[in-house]
């Protein structure tokens, strides 16, 4: 059995001790960093200015890598989607998945924070398969530096939207941030964390004055509808939410995006419309219109509440609507929908699981 830890989940301080009791300096701590988060090493010989000896040490007492690649599945259908979606295995063998979605001008990861996901949204895949615990650190970031090295393209921008509610792992999320942006020095506006809506958690990001983008699911404007397809809302109401937006909003001035999936005769109606113009008044903020991806790949557990996608034709009628009361609007495509890698979709499928 493996009694190592991964070195990235020890803080700077943690290391510097380690190295003061092998009898090193203090400066091996940024030697090392510079080697894992930089040059983007893959194994602790590979740091060419430390001595043989001290490399062994290295390489006896921490893991380097967490995850393990098991899988990848690339769209085929769609010569214009080039997004691929990523089956990694943990050292205690459960699996989580990260996308990778590469356009004209970035490359965006798509990354998960928890194998499974609690909160067990009624749109979203990942909520219908078993939680089995949070990621560490070293787990969030491998899912950047290992797809990095795999497709061999250079990633620029980060979205907190894979497996799992990034909020309810709030300190091991934290610590990945804060080293996405002073190591491997990733900017704050090419960082987004999207959350269904965790009301003290929002604002203790807010208070940890990090300043990346946050964006909040919402995908429906009172309280009624949202508890039927969240069942968190119930702890967590709509004028709760809001309040918590402000407060990230007014203490760190970051434009907020509230992602909408469009459901046909559920949230669609004219006075979702003005509910949800009026919530987005509150905050400098714009709307993304979601189509709902298809999830009946995966078998739901009990009785779900019954969704329909609304047609391409209603979300861009809901969507000029919404111009007209002056909210910015963009409408996400599905990218990676027919490899199940887009919005709600991550839940482990893969091989023969493919329709």
């Amino acid at each position: 059995m493996n009694c190592k830890q991964n070195i990235k989940n020890f803080s700077k301080n943690q290391i510097e001790d380690y190295f003061i009791s092998i009898y090193e300096k203090k400066y091996r701590v940024e030697q090392l960093e510079n080697a894992i988060y930089n040059q983007r090493i893959s194994d602790f010989s590979q740091i060419s200015n430390f001595p043989k000896i001290l490399r062994e040490k290295i390489q006896n007492n921490f893991d380097l890598d967490s995850l393990k690649l098991v899988e990848k599945k690339e769209c085929i259908v769609d010569n214009e989607d080039e997004t691929t979606k990523y089956l990694f295995e943990l050292t205690d063998g459960q699996k989580i998945e990260s996308v990778l979605i590469p356009s004209e001008n970035r490359n965006t990861i798509c990354v998960s924070t928890q194998v499974g996901c609690p909160v067990a949204c009624k749109f979203c895949a990942s909520g219908k398969i078993d939680f089995m615990r949070n990621l560490d650190v070293a787990e969030i970031i491998d899912q950047f530096l290992m797809t990095e090295r795999i497709s061999d393209k250079d990633i620029s921008n980060i979205v907190f939207m894979g497996m799992g509610e990034p909020l309810l792992n709030f300190q091991n999320v934290l610590k990945a941030i804060n080293i996405f942006l002073n190591k491997i020095n990733i900017s704050r506006t090419k960082i987004t964390l999207s959350t269904v809506g965790l009301v003290p958690e929002i604002k203790k990001l807010a208070d940890e004055n990090i300043r990346i983008k946050l964006a909040i699911s919402l995908h429906a404007t009172n309280d009624f509808k949202r508890e039927k397809i969240i069942p968190i809302a119930k702890k967590y109401n709509i004028n709760d939410l809001i309040g918590a937006v402000e407060y990230y909003y007014n203490s760190i001035s970051v434009p907020v995006t509230y992602e909408y999936i469009l459901f046909e005769g559920f949230n669609d109606t004219s006075e979702d419309i003005k509910r949800l113009a009026k919530i987005t008044k509150t905050v400098n903020s714009k709307v993304n219109l979601i189509p709902f991806n298809d999830i009946s790949f995966i078998q739901s557990k009990g009785s779900d509440f019954v969704l329909k996608a609304a047609s391409p034709e209603k979300i861009l009628d809901f969507a000029e609507k919404l111009r007209k009361l002056n909210v910015i609007v963009n409408i996400r495509n599905s990218a990676g929908a027919n490899i199940f890698a887009a919005c709600g979709q991550l839940a482990r499928v893969y091989n023969t699981d493919y329709k």
